[in-house]
């Protein structure tokens, strides 16, 4: 019996060259950072993943970048890569906090950006005592999981004053 699915080995070009869906409900962008050479030198690189989901909730690839900061107007010529490669409406946009990517997006598709849990967690937890997380992850995971924007803006304002005053090390 043949497998569903065949292990294939995929390039970089075809990746960044396949025609996409012409909508995405919510394009994810995560963000790592790592050593890359540059002649013999390592520096230290921030790779951009970013993947979309379709309305019945499969996950496609649609890039991986490693952003040019010489250039200002890179994230730019990229989202416009995506767009000629058939990409038309993005509904959401999640991603860590990057200006130039955030205006190119806007410019393009604009978007509703949000701004990734995993640095809203990182952000807000770095700032009060560890025992936070537990709870403090569950009530931020509530608030992007808000039917409305304005429940999320609620949730938000409240975890700021409940938060407030917690300071590492306090009892």
């Amino acid at each position: 019996m043949k497998a569903m699915y065949e292990k294939r080995k995929t390039s970089y070009e075809e990746i960044m060259n396949k025609k996409l869906k012409n909508f995405f409900i919510i394009i994810q962008i995560v963000t790592i950072t790592m050593p890359i050479g540059k002649g013999t030198i390592l520096e230290p690189s921030r790779i951009y993943i970013m993947y979309g989901t379709d309305i019945h909730g499969r996950k496609t690839l649609i890039g991986i970048y490693i952003e040019e900061k010489e250039n200002s107007r890179y994230w730019l010529e990229e989202i416009e890569k995506i767009k000629r490669r058939g990409l038309e409406k993005i509904l959401y946009v999640s991603t860590e906090r990057n200006k130039r990517l955030e205006q190119a997006l806007k410019i393009v598709y604009n978007p509703i950006v949000k701004i990734s849990i995993n640095e809203e967690v990182e952000r807000i937890a770095k700032y009060t005592q560890y025992r936070w997380k537990a709870t403090g992850e569950q009530e931020l995971v509530k608030a992007y999981l808000s039917d409305t924007e304005e429940e999320y803006v609620e949730t938000m304002k409240s975890l700021k004053i409940k938060y407030k005053d917690n300071k590492i090390g306090s009892e």
